[in-house]
């Protein structure tokens, strides 16, 4: 499949988790060694809520669908200050829509990046 641009721009209330990847191993005595893998040590996972008509929201849920299994997305990130190259990949959670009222949905969904 081919690449997807994510533009859609989340609430204000996205969560980034930052989480080193570190391989350890304790013996009996109590000593612990601890060693970084690979040469992308800190890979990002973006937790995100869009509160949006149900256009938006069927836009947002179509482009989702289209992503799941794998599909590299590029999404377009809401500061100036972050690299516009990342790639990233809907998380194995999947995606939640709640229809609140009449055209206000919102919908929550997890962002893995990704290394190519």
């Amino acid at each position: 499949m081919a690449n997807v641009t994510f533009d859609f721009v989340p609430d204000w209330t996205e969560e980034t988790t930052i989480k080193p990847r570190v391989t350890k191993c304790q013996f009996s005595d109590g000593y612990v060694q601890r060693e970084t893998v690979g040469i992308n040590l800190f890979p990002q996972v973006h937790a995100m809520k869009f509160t949006c008509s149900d256009e938006d929201a069927d836009a947002i849920e179509a482009l989702l669908q289209q992503a799941a299994g794998g599909t590299i997305l590029w999404k377009v990130p809401p500061d100036e200050d972050s690299d516009p190259y990342l790639k990233w990949i809907l998380s194995d959670d999947g995606y939640k829509r709640a229809k609140n009222d009449y055209n206000n949905n919102v919908i929550t969904c997890t962002f893995q990046q990704v290394f190519e």
